[in-house]
């Protein structure tokens, strides 16, 4: 009903002023919908953002406990060949 009165009031001033108030309404329109899709669409890429950071993480932690497996190993073959404990002793 407003709608109908803005656009009666501004007929009283053109063709160009009715055709403003009814680009400017769906721009105002389509606005308010574009911009609920880019909130979503940002949800969901910190959605994937966060999911791929957490396996990142998970690869790191695997990775860093096969390092300290190797670390561990080197330095028994190394306490071995300091002490010279191993095969020659046996």
């Amino acid at each position: 009903m407003e709608s109908r009165w803005i656009i009666e009031w501004f007929q009283q001033f053109g063709p160009w002023a009715v055709l403003f108030v009814g680009l400017f309404w769906y721009v105002l329109r389509t606005s308010a919908e574009r911009e609920e899709r880019l909130i979503n669409e940002r949800r969901e890429m910190l959605a994937e953002a966060d999911d791929r950071e957490k396996r990142l993480i998970d690869a790191l932690n695997e990775l860093a406990d096969k390092y300290n497996i190797i670390v561990r190993d080197l330095s028994e073959i190394k306490q071995h060949l300091i002490h010279g404990k191993g095969a020659r002793e046996q």
